[in-house]
């Protein structure tokens, strides 16, 4: 059910990365843009909201950093919205349907409630980390078997104040850190929404190993300048 939305979770943290590089990268850059431009195809055709989320987020900071480099970075994002662009045009009806639904919760609101319900059972030290999902499936509990949306909820639920407490930290500090480059912003843009939106890179194996990706990108690019960059603060 998920499969898609993590799929889409994948190419856009590729795309963006190699964007990063293309613009490292002084005589081979458009390399790196053309396997953006590639890798960044599946946002296109997954109809995730998250996903066309942290598009927008990742692209708006190319553009705000691009100020040095300013047609460097308009070929950057232009790359990243034609990659997911076209093939969103080649399969218009699916967005049309899922736009219909505009800002609806689809469930959420119900998700969250129920789940603060669990909370207030255990707020010190949770219900029990993976363990929301038994406790849901328990006959006449809630109305909804998915986990709660998003991750810092959820992970208030099965690990108490500590972990939500950690995981905004965590959030926060990758924030900071990214502040150094506007590729790294770029980076935390692209799956921050996942995060905020969905439940998936905490509850699902893939999900986990795209998220240390994810943190360990945003560190590295941060530690890295580009040529003739400047910094965001």
């Amino acid at each position: 059910m998920y499969q898609q939305y993590i799929l889409a979770a994948l190419a856009l943290l590729a795309a963006v990365v190699l964007i990063g590089q293309g613009l490292r990268s002084d005589r081979r850059g458009h390399w790196w843009f053309a396997a953006a431009a590639v890798a960044v195809v599946p946002v296109g055709l997954t109809y995730s909201r998250a996903a066309l989320g942290g598009l927008v987020l990742a692209a708006a900071q190319l553009a705000i950093g691009g100020r040095a480099r300013p047609r460097t970075h308009a070929l950057a994002v232009a790359v990243l919205l034609l990659g997911a662009g076209i093939p969103a045009l080649l399969t218009l009806d699916g967005w049309i349907t899922q736009s219909g639904k505009g800002l609806e919760l689809n469930g959420r609101d119900v998700l969250v409630r129920e789940g603060l319900d669990l909370f207030a059972s255990a707020p010190l030290t949770g219900i029990g980390i993976a363990l929301e999902q038994r406790e849901r499936e328990r006959p006449g509990s809630v109305e909804l078997l998915q986990p709660t949306h998003p991750v810092p909820i959820l992970m208030l639920i099965e690990g108490g104040v500590q972990s939500a407490v950690l995981c905004s930290a965590v959030i926060a500090l990758m924030a900071w850190h990214a502040r150094r480059s506007w590729v790294a912003l770029a980076v935390l843009g692209a799956y921050l929404p996942f995060v905020l939106l969905d439940h998936f890179p905490y509850t699902h194996a893939q999900g986990l190993i795209l998220s240390a990706i994810w943190l360990g990108a945003v560190e590295v690019l941060a530690r890295q300048s580009l040529p003739g960059a400047t910094q965001t603060t």
